[in-house]
């Protein structure tokens, strides 16, 4: 076995590095092993039918994957926003990963750690190949694996797209480097395929050529060329399978204003959480505008810059790494596209190594005492350490998940909607009645919520006749005809309730309202039916069992042959 120590009783970082690095990743987030699928997840990997048989591979890279942002009662109705992604590399890894977990989430949640600890080493290994430095590769390997910011695409099964593509992009530029260029690009390749996110690597490569290796433009050029066609085809093939990528249209100031507050959130995020869990609200014109935090985002902006100026004239090969969070924050500065988001967090999954490293190089180059710099670092990892950890307890199951969202952006309408849907998947329909009431309120005439909000309400209305709560039951079921007046079911439970009260005229006006809504309830013309041949009214009777067994097909065999007899008695 290989010693962690040089001759000297040094720390050989190279390899005992890893093993802590490793080690760490895992154990940071082993919490979340136990985790169920948290919302988009459960879609991904419980309700995907292609990723369950291997005959599906080939439309994987020839046809898109729809992801909804939120569900809904009938896609036909509703107006749903779409995001269709090419991710082909991704989709064999769930299909590999379901014949092996199967609907077990702690599978899907182990291989998230496991593959993220790899992501780490593999930061290490890149950082001490490209910088030369053991020392530094391993520090900043550290704050990269801690930073609490990474925890969302860790945590959510249906994030490991990020992890993938991450993967494959530190292997290239790792292969880049030692010169293996055409393994290089195939790696460039499976990253593109993994997730979108990948085509900013173009811009990460020439960084490296003009601020690391330091060429000159024309051997640039040589040397990008087959990276520059992976791209190009790429694009041509997602283009003609998902459709054109969808642009920002804001412009001017008020896309200025937006870009700054993006960069410097996610600035801020990066040293300190908003949040255990946030999601941020796309709301059109909300920074066309000057207020304090664009202003305050400028002045934070200048200073980026000037820092970055310094770096250009005195330490260029930290330019590089000072560059990377920007250019990969930068996809989401296609501000308005992605729906009702402006940003998210797992954007700093792969951004955040960069600034790790520059923070790692300044620490270890501060002329200090030896025992206050081991503080600082100590203390840094300590707290981003316990931040990591604690946001992982919110990523148990999307009802903690949404409840814990919603105290960050209380008037998101779809975290309330999607909180409601949780809490009607577990009868709790208490809960998710006054939820879907506030996503109306912050979203009227949302066609979905209003469909679920109806259901629940009848649910519930139920629950309370059933209980012998007929007071209650018939306020429930008049405000879900409130909410959507065109149920005809309802009017019927209605009808139902009132003759059993003995108030038939309210019974039978109930009934009839049924039968006027398009489409009818069967049940209505059947209970009339019975309602006028108690009354002798053997007319009237025959008339709505007809209608009844026309509306009917599968009309249970009693209801046809009492029909038949009244037929019967009105031809004798």
């Amino acid at each position: 076995m290989r010693s962690l120590f040089t001759a000297e009783g040094k720390f050989r970082f190279d390899r005992g590095g890893v093993i802590i690095l490793f080690l760490l990743s895992v154990i940071q987030y082993s919490y979340s092993v136990g985790n169920s699928f948290v919302w988009d997840s459960e879609g991904v990997f419980l309700h995907d039918p292609s990723i369950r048989d291997v005959r599906s591979i080939p439309s994987y890279f020839t046809s898109s994957s729809e992801v909804r942002n939120y569900d809904s009662p009938n896609p036909a109705e509703a107006d749903i926003h779409y995001l269709a992604y090419y991710r082909p590399v991704t989709k064999l890894f769930h299909l590999l990963e379901y014949q092996i977990f199967g609907t077990d989430p702690r599978g899907y949640n182990a291989a998230c750690i496991l593959l993220n600890a790899l992501v780490v080493v593999l930061s290490f290994r890149l950082i001490n190949a490209v910088t030369g430095r053991a020392d530094l590769a391993f520090l900043s390997s550290l704050f990269y694996a801690v930073n609490p910011a990474r925890v969302e695409v860790v945590s959510w099964a249906y994030s490991d797209t990020y992890i993938l593509m991450s993967l494959f992009i530190l292997s290239s530029l790792l292969l880049y480097h030692k010169k293996r260029y055409a393994v290089s690009a195939a790696c460039f390749a499976a990253a593109l395929l993994s997730h979108e996110l990948a085509v900013l690597y173009i811009c990460i490569l020439l960084l490296y050529e003009f601020l690391i290796v330091g060429e000159r433009y024309r051997t640039v050029q040589k040397r990008l060329i087959p990276f520059l066609l992976t791209l190009v085809l790429y694009l041509a093939a997602r283009s003609g399978i998902t459709g054109p990528v969808p642009v920002t249209d804001i412009r001017g100031t008020e896309f200025l204003n937006t870009a700054a507050v993006i960069m410097m959130r996610y600035a801020r995020i990066f040293f300190l959480p908003d949040a255990p869990v946030t999601v941020f609200q796309y709301r059109p014109g909300m920074f066309a505008a000057l207020n304090s935090e664009v202003a305050l985002s400028y002045v934070i902006g200048a200073a980026f810059f000037c820092l970055g100026l310094f770096l250009w004239k005195r330490h260029r090969k930290l330019l590089f790494w000072y560059l990377w969070f920007f250019v990969f924050c930068s996809i989401t500065l296609n501000i308005g596209a992605y729906g009702d988001y402006l940003m998210a967090d797992k954007i700093l999954y792969l951004a955040a190594l960069g600034p790790c490293v520059v923070i790692g190089t300044a620490l270890l180059n501060a002329r200090m005492l030896r025992t206050l710099k081991v503080a600082l670092i100590a203390a840094a990892v300590l707290l981003h350490f316990s931040l990591t950890f604690h946001r992982t307890l919110f990523w148990k199951n999307s009802v903690t998940y949404f409840e814990k969202a919603l105290v960050f952006s209380p008037d998101f309408y779809l975290l309330r909607y999607n909180l409601g849907m949780e809490y009607i998947k577990k009868a709790d329909y208490e809960k998710a009645i006054p939820m879907l009431q506030t996503t109306l309120a912050l979203r009227p005439g949302l066609t979905y919520a209003v469909k679920q909000l109806a259901s629940a309400c009848n649910e519930l209305a139920y629950r309370y006749y059933t209980s012998g709560r007929i007071s209650d039951a018939i306020r429930t079921y008049e405000y879900s005809l409130g909410v959507d007046p065109g149920q005809a079911g309802v009017h019927t439970n209605l009808g139902n309730i009132h003759y059993e009260k003995g108030l038939v005229d309210l019974a039978v006006r109930e009934w009839e309202k049924a039968t006027e809504i398009v489409p009818a309830d069967p049940l209505a013309y059947y209970n009339l039916g019975l309602f006028r041949e108690k009354r002798g009214d053997r007319a009237g009777a025959l008339s709505y069992y007809r209608k009844y067994v026309a509306a009917a097909p599968d009309a249970p065999v009693a209801a046809r042959q009492r029909l038949a007899e009244l037929e019967n008695k009105l031809h004798k």
